[in-house]
């Protein structure tokens, strides 16, 4: 299981991604991937759960953080998310 994930909030640092995904329960850091391409002197980062959330609790907003090194994947260039973003209610 792949796929790119909905976020409810992203912020992207130096040495971490903040996110804020659905979860119910029992999602962890280690449940996702960062990619990342370089297009058009713009650093296009991805964020895809690559392993599902099984608890059972009603679905809610849950805050994480992902290691990674922004000048090593990025050198630089502005960063753009292409993660679809959840409505806000």
């Amino acid at each position: 299981m792949k796929r790119l994930e909905v976020l409810h909030a992203v912020n992207p640092q130096n040495d971490i991604i903040g996110i804020t995904v659905t979860g119910h329960g029992c999602t962890m850091p280690e449940h996702f991937d960062i990619q990342v391409e370089h297009k058009n002197n713009k650093c296009q980062v991805s964020i895809f759960r690559i392993r599902p959330d099984f608890c059972r609790r009603a679905s809610m907003p849950i805050s994480l953080e992902l290691p990674w090194n922004a000048q090593q994947a990025c050198g630089g260039n502005p960063i753009e998310i292409t993660n679809p973003k959840k409505p806000t209610s």
